[in-house]
């Protein structure tokens, strides 16, 4: 990653420091004593150290138990030193906090530019040690965002999915409530149909490469579009080509116009030839 952020012409002073990786694990402790106060349990998380490309702030993934469907996130970002050349003055070196939520069935991009579900504040980098003893503002409003997605989920999600800030418009429970029983309806026929698609598309390209090719391998990847990668063993080859004639791929899009046109499709009409199959790594194996 060091090489990378030479390349990209981010100056050393602007990367992470032992000290920086230290102040960040004292902000995260206090955050997880916040949540523990108020009974909250994470169940999951996990940590990265960049969003995208620079490694210019550290991001905190959790799931909370009394939050089910809920990702929650916490991004610490080393913007001080950019602030003070931007604006051309002194201050002194601070971290940007930002705490925020978003529904885990309806995320599109998750950081906090897109999530009205926030809480950002700023601590200047001499207050780090104070952080987990003094009270400030930040730690209860974003005890106050927790309790709020906990006790009114259907209000925290037409906030989330409307972008809208509810400080501003008024909706009624109920209406939230409606809204997000007849989306969750829509979504989870949706997925019964793209499991049903993809199983169809499944089946109908095993049963064609049976018929063609000893050696094969359909690899899936929920993560990945098309979600289906074909491998062929061919002794001579090893680059991507064709494994359906223009027929059999007119058959796979009869297959797919069944469904719902969001779906996209499971296999795009080409397969990795390789000179052994035992090369390719399968993570389903």
């Amino acid at each position: 990653m060091t090489n990378l952020l030479e390349f990209m012409g981010v100056p050393q002073e602007e990367r992470f420091t032992e000290l920086q990786k230290k102040d960040f694990d004292t902000i995260i402790t206090t955050i997880r004593k916040d949540l523990a106060e108020e009974n909250f349990h994470i169940t999951q998380e996990f940590f990265s150290n960049g969003y995208l490309i620079r490694d210019d702030h550290k991001i905190w993934i959790f799931y909370v138990k009394e939050c089910p469907d809920w990702r929650f996130g916490v991004w610490i970002d080393n913007w001080g030193i950019w602030a003070s050349k931007r604006q051309n003055t002194t201050d002194e070196d601070y971290y940007q906090i930002q705490t925020f939520a978003q529904h885990e069935n309806y995320i599109d991009k998750f950081k906090p530019s897109v999530s009205t579900l926030l809480v950002k504040e700023q601590l200047y980098k001499g207050d780090v040690n104070k952080y987990n003893q003094d009270f400030h503002w930040a730690q209860e409003e974003r005890k106050r965002m927790f309790r709020y997605i906990r006790d009114f989920p259907a209000l925290a999600w037409y906030q989330d999915t409307h972008y809208t800030d509810l400080k501003f418009e008024y909706v009624s429970l109920e209406k939230a409530q409606k809204e997000f029983e007849e989306s969750e309806k829509e979504r989870l026929a949706s997925e019964d149909d793209y499991e049903q698609q993809k199983k169809e598309e499944y089946d109908f390209v095993a049963s064609i490469l049976k018929k063609k090719y000893k050696r094969y391998k359909i690899l899936y990847d929920s993560n990945s579009f098309p979600c289906y990668t074909v491998i062929i063993e061919d002794e001579k080859l090893r680059q991507w080509n064709d494994f359906l004639t223009d027929e059999e791929e007119k058959q796979l899009k009869k297959i797919r116009s069944k469904h719902n046109k969001y779906n996209g499709a499971c296999f795009m009409n080409n397969a990795l030839y390789v000179k052994s199959i035992n090369e390719v790594e399968d993570e389903n194996n």
